[in-house]
């Protein structure tokens, strides 16, 4: 307009932070083991903004759709608590040391899987890293994650497993097992990734037995080495009327027995039964082909076990052993003994000494007889003294044995000598008979040398 005259000062133009807003965010529920990829949020009046199946305006969060596509923007989370975990701690910083710099640029959806809730503190602000967060007001929020069971029925085809009862609970490898083969899921599903173990375990140990009913609900779900059974919530039904049937069968007893080997000394003697697979108490005992084994000689051994309802009892089983009782080994020496020929020779049978370091047992007697080859017409020499016993529980060595030693016997004879008196103090005889003895024939020959040669008697 010509006028006018216009003068133009200096003047100040201000640019000022652009606010951002959001929606209130509250996750409503979803199912134990699955990743989250979208929930429902609602605004302060209650009303839905984004449905289960809305993708999300800016990295999971709802955003005015002015700004939805702002590319001067970042989101960040932060897990502040968890069913199973330490909430994460965060602080207030500077803003110009970004104090949102140790939040997750992504939905932690890897940490919200098992069954709880969680709270996730999120954060819309201006990327530091494009100098845009001086040009924002941040904006922060709460998302609740709550994860429930998720409702799955698996169904039993008729199947059987069968072990032998060792004790062991249900939590080792060597528990009662059956094959997923006889499973399937009929009802629900498994979340990807996430398998029947290859194995169902039961917390039964002892022999009987078991149907469907009695190891319901000890199914496993493992998603590789993680047990995640805990996010579902399993029915166990049978297929019509087929079961599962489960049988521990009883155990055998594992014993040995020892003891086997003894030597007389009269005192009667026992094997011991020593049971090594039993894990409870029991009763062993063992019996013999004779009652009391005492004496020596050998005897079979028979034993019997009892060890409850989880163990077949053993019944009188004869043992491959023998329980042996050897002979009780003594040395004796003979006492020496003298004879005179033609005497009968008669032995005292306790002429002999012990001599070794085990004795006979008190009140024991070794039954022994001392004998020789000599009889009352051996010539006179020394011959041998041996020993016989009929107590068959020794065994008596005597060594070279004892000595008996016949004297020559003393001869007698009357004999009648007469003669004419001529003077001389000599008479002479010949071919007398002596007394001898047995049959012997014994005749004398000589000459008397009289003390007087006058006649007389």
């Amino acid at each position: 307009n010509t006028n006018y005259s216009v003068t133009f000062e200096d003047g100040l133009y201000t640019i000022e932070e652009q606010e951002i807003t959001t929606d209130h965010i509250v996750v409503e529920s979803t199912q134990g083991g699955q990743t989250i990829e979208s929930v429902v949020t609602t605004n302060e009046q209650g009303q839905t903004v984004i449905t289960a199946s809305t993708t999300f305006d800016k990295d999971g969060v709802k955003v005015d759709a002015n700004i939805a596509n702002d590319p001067n923007l970042t989101v960040g989370y932060k897990l502040v608590s968890a069913p199973t975990a330490q909430p994460a701690r965060y602080s207030l910083r500077m803003r110009s040391s970004n104090p949102f710099a140790d939040y997750l640029t992504e939905f932690p959806s890897e940490l919200v899987k098992t069954v709880g809730t969680y709270v996730i503190k999120f954060v819309v602000y201006g990327d530091p890293a494009k100098g845009m967060f001086d040009s924002y007001i941040p904006h922060t929020g709460i998302i609740n994650v709550t994860i429930s069971q998720r409702d799955v029925t698996i169904q039993v085809s008729t199947a059987s497993a069968t072990k032998v009862y060792d004790g062991t609970p249900s939590t080792t490898a060597s528990a009662l097992v059956v094959g997923t083969s006889a499973l399937s899921v009929t009802s629900g599903y498994l979340v990807d990734g996430h398998a029947l173990a290859g194995t169902i375990t039961t917390n039964l140990a002892n022999a009987g037995t078991y149907k469907t009913a009695d190891v319901a609900n000890t199914i496993t779900i493992m998603s590789g080495s993680d047990d995640v059974t805990a996010n579902y919530n399993i029915t166990f039904v049978t297929e019509g009327q087929s079961e599962l049937v489960l049988t521990i069968d009883k155990a055998d007893i594992q014993y040995t027995v020892s003891g086997l080997s003894y030597t007389y000394d009269g005192q009667a003697k026992a094997a011991t039964v020593t049971v090594t697979n039993v894990d409870t108490s029991y009763t062993a005992t063992a019996t013999y082909s004779t009652v009391n084994p005492t004496n020596a000689g050998e005897y079979e051994v028979y034993v019997s076990i009892s060890a409850g309802d989880n163990y077949n009892a053993v019944t009188n089983a004869e043992w491959a052993g023998k329980l042996v009782i050897s002979k009780r080994a003594i040395t004796i020496a003979i006492q020496a003994k003298t004879s005179v020929f033609g005497e009968a020779i008669v032995f005292d049978n306790t002429k002999y000494n012990v001599t070794s370091a085990t004795k006979v047992v008190e009140g024991d007697d070794l039954g022994l007889t001392l004998q020789t080859t000599a009889t009352s017409t051996s010539p006179v020499d020394d011959y041998a003294i041996t020993a016989t016993w009929t107590n068959e529980n020794y065994d008596v060595d005597y060594g070279s044995g004892g000595t008996l030693t016949i004297n020559p016997a003393k001869l007698s004879a009357t004999i009648v000598l007469s003669k004419t008196y001529d003077g001389n103090d000599t008479f002479t005889f010949a071919n007398e008979k002596a007394d001898a003895i047995g049959d012997d024939d014994v005749k004398l020959s000589g000459t008397v040398v009289l003390s007087s040669n006058k006649a007389n008697k």
